[in-house]
């Protein structure tokens, strides 16, 4: 697959469900003061997203606009999964071990998120905003997982 399907881009190209909402309501400024948190510089913060998706996914603009969290930019790397497991599982593994990204964002499907979300679990990984209401995000075991749809 190489980089082809890779994507770096604003966050302003996304936004579902009020994700970035509840990242913020985390307060998170607390865990980005650490220099030594991966995903997160001086300049900005990194999200990874593996997910299913053509062309933008939508228009974030106000927190770059804002001057980002804390004067951070924040910043999305998404890599396509076309809604199966075994490439979003792929995916993960690389946006944790690869890209170092911070948080990863906006998982799509339950078949998806039900083979990933043990990896960021495993890696203490926020898991944040997946677009299903699947009952298994809710254990209270996997206090690393955000969810923002009811079961």
């Amino acid at each position: 697959m190489g980089d082809m399907h890779k994507k770096r881009t604003p966050i302003m190209h996304f936004v579902r469900n009020g994700t970035i909402a509840a990242l913020l309501t985390l307060g998170l400024s607390v865990n980005l003061a650490k220099a030594q948190t991966p995903g997160v510089t001086g300049e900005k913060i990194v999200f990874g997203q593996s997910a299913a998706f053509e062309g933008p996914a939508g228009a974030l603009t106000a927190a770059n606009k804002s001057g980002g969290i804390n004067g951070r930019m924040l910043e999305i790397v998404k890599y396509d999964d076309g809604y199966e497991p075994d490439r979003a599982i792929a995916n993960t593994n690389k946006l944790i071990d690869q890209d170092k990204v911070f948080s990863v964002i906006g998982a799509v499907g339950t078949p998806t998120s039900k083979a990933t979300q043990p990896i960021t679990t495993e890696a203490k990984v926020p898991f944040v905003g997946p677009f299903t209401g699947a009952g298994f995000l809710r254990d209270p075991k996997n206090s690393n997982v955000i969810s923002v749809r009811a079961t």
